[in-house]
């Protein structure tokens, strides 16, 4: 979902399932995307502060680990910030924040939290 190299990469993982396996195809590619700050804080039990992106991202890497599941989104929200400025968080998550545990990624219509280290899904 977040980007084409992704995608095809994970489409080539299961090139040789059979039709049985239709349900763990889609549920391997099906990425939850939130849109509602408040849903997302409530169900990451994440405390709200002022920085609302920052809230989201942290909401996200949090409510990933409690889904269990390789990546959830959160669609823009551009009366938060503009596009640019989400751009830049993300940059700057991926630089200092994340480490090899996640992946902020971007794609046309959200922000996505990928886990890297499958190791935070058991």
């Amino acid at each position: 979902m977040c980007n084409y190299n992704s995608l095809v990469s994970k489409m080539s993982d299961y090139s040789d399932m059979s039709e049985t396996d239709d349900d763990d195809y889609d549920e391997y590619f099906h990425t939850p995307i939130l849109n509602n700050y408040d849903e997302l804080m409530n169900l990451a039990k994440h405390d709200k502060t002022d920085d609302k992106i920052r809230d989201i991202l942290y909401g996200l890497i949090k409510y990933v680990k409690i889904i269990k599941k390789k990546e959830i989104g959160f669609t823009f929200d551009y009366t938060i910030e503009p596009r640019q400025k989400w751009i830049d968080i993300a940059k700057e998550f991926n630089s200092n924040v994340v480490g090899r545990d996640y992946r902020i990624l971007i794609d046309e219509t959200a922000i996505v939290c990928y886990v890297v280290n499958s190791n935070l899904l058991k």
